[in-house]
């Protein structure tokens, strides 16, 4: 066998392939000997890497197949650990056609042991075999960004924070295959060991890849002073040099727009209006004076409390955007943020909707408020009344500074009527573990307005426990467990019992929630929910909830053969809601590929969702034992990573041995052959009881261009 494996190798050196470095979805090439392998974040050669990530199928307790894969590792600051940990995350909240992939090449592998850190994969490992791929498309190509913010210590003990980035493009043909361009969009630190230069706040992207975020000089750092908004431009960095945003804005001045530059006033973690909205990339934020910040001409900011247009006191937390004018007041985006109604007493009990045009000013008479009704609210799908209705609570503590964007919800249902949305606090505080999930529906022809209860976690001296919570069903119609209070999972961790909404392209609603499960396993688990949509035939509308992934989740990688188990997702952190839980910008906002609304078979059809981040940690079984353990001992290997949902489509291949997807069975295709020799499964193993000669034999016999 080595003696083949040899000749395979001459073979590959003959057809001028290299041994190249490969990808995110990634264990280290020698388990057990260093901590893993996430890229650091203060290396050159890490500012910038292109790979090919494959979406694996799940099926929600509802019967929808969805495609989800770790789109970028979060770095590695320290020995100590796999990876930092992760703040606030967003995704662009449209889609683009593009005319071209954001990089000419991406690394692909499909073993244990391929990855973008050269060291770890490559460097210490010469056998790390595999390809670079050149994308081709059958269909169009689309386009969107992700960003997320993280943080650790380094071996010296001190600070690191940075914010890392992502642009993806998907063929519409095979859209299971993403290919990622991860750009290190900024950083405090340039080594372990400098003082670090800022503190920072996540805040959004948009799908040409302009990254937004909050940077201060909160924790003593030395460089940057005041309140300061940037805006990174992923696709334009300079992949030679470490952004370090410092004293004098970013090391990378071409590619990082400063855009508020070191203020007295406080600003929070920046909104934006698209570049293929507004024409141009813009901010939107708020300051706590009452403010709307927004970027009304390039690096010119302007600042009133026209989008409260008098009909609220103040508002509180962070902006909600939406990609259009869903109030159909002449503008080209909606702006929505927690408020203060004039009546309310300074509680914050409303939430306040604005158009804006291309340059974030609020349209004169679009302003609108939504006050908490003061009548009890029903579920009129699980038949649950609320005794308290509440108040909106989940703009508290760092979220301001640290994100995310933003603690209500703005979307449209497939009828054009404006949702929106927020978590309240039934019994008073931040720190309060049960919770109601409003939706408001407005017809903006009419100004009708109605309501519905999506979700809750009530006091109720009947139900189990002394607890209610909104029941998650299968596709059956049954109930597969029940919405719990964060405490009972860990009492240490007073906070709310779920995360922000987000709505997707017809009205869904997705968050983080606490579930108790019936079936046997592990009680209590964190879980991705999708709430979907129905119309009642009495016209009210309500939310029948699905698992979509949860704690202890075993997924297939389909790039290391290896299995992973979902670790969880955040809710609470020790005083309110966490910031690096779901927000209402981690979904976008339209339908998948720009599929109408017509075409779609239900609000439940994967394709109303265009796609969802979220951050979790995974633990790939790298010794097979199926522990997913860190204990002494055991190989595996856990990283924090943000973690993609979308629409699964897998591609009908008439060429099974063009395994890098280029559309020519060539040199590329052997090297990944060569890589997985004689492991049994996979896709160069064509017939199943391992790579080996006969497979090599179908790949020579399928040289050259794929067939038609």
């Amino acid at each position: 066998m080595n003696h083949g494996k040899m000749t395979i190798v001459a073979i590959a050196a003959a057809a001028g392939l290299a041994a190249p470095t490969f990808a995110q979805d990634s264990v280290s090439q020698l388990p057990g000997t260093f901590v893993g392998d996430a890229l650091i974040p203060w290396e050159v050669s890490s500012q910038c890497t292109n790979f090919v990530v494959d979406l694996a199928p799940i099926t929600t307790s509802g019967g929808t197949t969805f495609g989800v894969a770790p789109l970028v590792k979060s770095s590695k600051s320290s020995t100590e650990f796999f990876s930092s940990l992760l703040s606030a995350q967003s995704v662009s909240a449209t889609e683009l056609v593009v005319d071209e992939f954001a990089a000419p090449e991406y690394y692909f592998w499909d073993f244990p042991g391929g990855g973008v850190n050269f060291f770890e994969n490559g460097g210490k490992a010469p056998n790390a075999m595999g390809t670079l791929v050149t994308p081709t498309a059958e269909g169009e190509i689309y386009q969107f960004a992700a960003s997320a913010g993280e943080f650790a210590f380094t071996d010296s003990g001190a600070n690191y924070e940075g914010h890392l980035g992502a642009v993806v493009n998907y063929d519409k043909a095979n859209p299971s295959r993403l290919y990622v361009t991860r750009v290190m969009g900024a950083t405090n630190r340039v080594d372990p060991f400098a003082t670090p230069s800022a503190a920072f706040g996540s805040g959004t992207v948009d799908a040409n890849g302009n990254q937004y975020f909050r940077a201060d000089d909160f924790g003593g750092v030395v460089g940057i002073t005041g309140n300061n908004i940037f805006r990174v431009s992923l696709l334009d960095r300079d992949c030679s040099v470490v952004n370090r945003i410092g004293a004098t804005g970013g090391a990378d001045a071409s590619a990082s727009d400063w855009i508020v530059q070191n203020s007295g006033l406080v600003h929070s973690v920046p909104g934006n209006i698209p570049q293929d909205v507004a024409g141009r990339p813009v901010y939107v934020g708020y300051t706590f004076g009452t403010q709307l910040a927004r970027e009304s001409a390039p690096l010119v900011v302007t600042r009133d409390d026209s989008h409260l247009d008098g009909l609220a006191s103040d508002h509180r937390g962070n902006i909600a955007t939406y990609r259009a004018d869903a109030l159909n007041a002449g503008g080209v985006a909606t702006g929505a943020v927690l408020s203060k109604s004039l009546a309310g007493g300074g509680s914050t009990d409303s939430i306040s909707l604005f158009s804006m045009d291309a340059g974030g000013n609020p349209i004169a008479g679009s302003q609108q408020i939504f006050t908490i009704p003061s009548a009890a609210l029903t579920d009129p799908l699980d038949g649950y009344t609320l005794s308290n209705n509440g108040l909106y609570e989940h703009y508290r503590s760092q979220t301001a500074f640290r994100g995310g964007n933003g603690p209500c919800a703005i979307g449209v249902d497939a009828d054009g009527n404006v949702l929106f949305a927020g978590v309240t606090h039934l019994t008073g505080g931040a720190s309060d573990p049960f919770n109601a999930m409003p939706v408001g529906r407005l017809n903006p022809s009419t100004g009708d307005v109605d309501y519905t209860l999506a979700a809750w976690v009530d006091i109720d001296p009947a139900g189990p426990s002394g607890v209610s919570g909104k029941p998650v069903y299968d596709g059956s119609g049954a109930v597969i467990g029940q919405l719990r209070p964060f405490i009972e999972l860990d009492p240490t961790r007073t906070g709310p019992s779920m995360s922000a909404p987000a709505f997707d392209g017809v009205g869904n609603v997705w968050f983080v929630g606490l579930v108790a499960f019936e079936d046997g396993g592990e009680p209590l688990r964190t879980t991705l929910i999708r709430g979907v949509l129905e119309d009642l035939p009495d016209g009210s509308f309500g939310y029948r909830l699905e698992k979509v992934l949860a704690f202890g989740d075993v997924i297939p990688s389909q790039n290391t053969g290896l299995n992973y188990s979902i670790g969880g997702f955040q809710i609470a952190d020790a005083d309110s809601v966490n910031s690096g839980t779901l927000w209402s910008s981690n979904v976008k906002q339209s339908t998948w590929g720009g599929t109408p609304v017509s075409e779609l078979e239900s609000n439940a059809d994967p394709r109303s969702t265009a796609g969802v981040v979220v951050a979790t940690s995974i633990t790939y079984d790298v010794d097979g034992d199926g522990e997913y353990s860190l204990d002494p001992g055991s190989l595996d290997e856990a990283y924090n990573v943000l973690m993609y949902v979308s629409n699964f489509e897998k591609a009908v291949n008439n060429c099974p041995q063009d395994l890098d997807g280029n559309g020519v069975v060539g040199a590329g295709d052997l090297a990944i052959l060569v890589g997985t020799w004689g492991q049994v499964g996979g896709p160069a193993d064509f017939n199943g009881n391992g790579v080996g000669p006969d497979d090599l034999a179908l790949v020579i016999g399928a040289w050259g261009p794929c067939p038609e």
